[in-house]
């Protein structure tokens, strides 16, 4: 039983980071795409590199596909509820 609530705990973490790269996304004013990117890859997070409003459009798009690969492994139980 303690496996089940680690495996939502992790899951509902992984739905709030996409639900905030989402979020980040749709600003028009002052984008933040090196935010966007954070969890898509971590190069972005350091001084030195940073994202373009390319790279987090292909970040958002690659999420996507991979949350709805992602939800299809689990028990609908173990998923937290989304509106994603």
């Amino acid at each position: 039983m303690r496996e089940a609530a680690e495996v939502r705990e992790w899951l509902k973490k992984a739905e709030d980071d996409f639900a905030g790269a989402l979020h980040l996304s749709r600003r028009r004013k002052k984008p933040l795409p090196d935010l966007v990117c954070f969890h898509y890859s971590v190069r972005f997070r350091y001084p030195g590199e940073e994202a373009t409003a390319e790279e987090a459009r292909l970040a958002i798009k690659a999420i996507k596909k991979i949350a709805v690969f992602i939800r299809d492994l689990f028990p609908r139980e173990l998923l937290p509820s989304t509106e994603t």
